[in-house]
């Protein structure tokens, strides 16, 4: 079996390494095609992860059509030298596009709400969709709704190791994004900046500052963020990605971004790791998010990471599965919630380990 993936965006690296690992131990070969992106190759070659590379995303929105397309049409010379069996992608109309054109299966995940030129796109032609079960729109008959985080593909307890820093001050990682995807547009970008700045202000004296800001090259090896994240005392930044790993990690994470998707509204209101700078008025709200972000202990901080691990479904194992056997797809679909339940009494765990 040939399985073909295409990556657009760094995160994506991270969703897709561990199915990638798993699936060539059962001997299943994928091609992976990624975005021409620095940082994206950066991850692929650490990961060792072969990889075909195509075109560069525009800046300018006028150029976005023209890169949609070229990205199919390399897709599409691709799958028709390769001749995959399977094609995933996170949000991908290529993939989709590719998938329905040779009459192959497709899985399409997705988890932002307000991505709707793409959804738009890809449903017509997606096999199957999945979007977690607090994503807040129902867009095709083909979606699925299923209990899960896509940050838990790679930071779930069993795919990532913590390794305990060496930084012997504490710190906080802070994020500013470039606001340049078709999502992103007519955004506002600065209403929450001086809340940020406030924060930032008041604990500069106290906590060194890492800043993994979009566009501009840390000064370490993007594979390392993940350990850098876990070991800092909070997060702070207008990246929901990064939003959520941090609350995964059981690291509070302070997000100020005006775009609002489910995920992190459940990570805000079912498991309280994550606050919004919305919900913060004054600077005295400030100065109460403040205090309880600094008295959030190691021991609060590995009760919610064990929580969220225990009671979401592990969704590359979960890829996995239906992967080898695509006819699983119809068991989604009839099951009306597809969560740790589902998961456990179908042994899909112990099936794909």
């Amino acid at each position: 079996m040939k399985l073909l993936i295409d990556i657009n965006h760094p995160a994506h690296v991270h969703y897709f390494r561990n199915l990638i690992s798993i699936l060539k131990r059962k001997g299943i070969s994928t091609t992976v095609i990624a975005r021409k992106d620095e940082t994206i190759i950066r991850l692929l070659e650490f990961h060792k992860i072969d990889f075909i590379v195509r075109n560069s995303r525009p800046k300018k929105l006028i150029f976005k059509p023209f890169y949609l397309l070229f990205a199919t049409l390399f897709n599409l010379i691709q799958s028709f030298r390769v001749k995959p069996d399977f094609f995933v992608g996170f949000a991908s109309f290529p993939v989709a596009f590719c998938s329905y054109l040779l009459n192959r299966p497709s899985i399409i995940l997705d988890d932002t709400e307000h991505n709707r030129l793409n959804h738009a796109l890809y449903k017509r032609f997606a096999t199957l969709i999945i979007t977690p079960t607090c994503f807040k729109k129902k867009f095709s008959a083909q979606q699925v709704f299923v209990d899960f985080f896509m940050e838990l593909s790679y930071l779930h307890r069993d795919y990532f190791e913590f390794t305990k820093g060496s930084k012997s001050t504490k710190y906080f990682i802070s994020r500013k994004i470039l606001f340049d995807a078709t999502h992103d547009y007519n955004v506002d970008s600065l209403s929450s900046r001086w809340k940020v700045d406030y924060i930032i202000s008041k604990l500069r004296n106290t906590f060194d500052r890492i800043e993994v800001n979009e566009g501009v090259s840390a000064n370490f090896h993007p594979a390392e963020i993940h350990q850098f994240l876990a070991n800092a005392h909070f997060y702070i930044g207008e990246g929901a990605t990064m939003a959520a790993e941090s609350a995964c990690l059981g690291v509070p994470a302070i997000y100020s971004n005006n775009l609002k998707v489910g995920y992190l509204e459940e990570l805000k209101s079912r498991y309280s790791i994550l606050f919004d700078l919305d919900d913060c008025k004054t600077e005295e709200e400030l100065d109460k998010l403040i205090e309880y972000v600094l008295n959030f202990g190691s021991e609060d901080r590995l009760m919610v990471r064990n929580k969220i691990c225990d009671q979401k479904v592990d969704i590359t194992r979960l890829l996995v599965w239906l992967i080898l056997d695509f006819n699983n797809a119809k068991k989604l679909k009839q099951a009306k919630i597809i969560d740790k339940e589902f998961f456990d009494s179908h042994k899909i765990a112990s099936e794909v380990h």
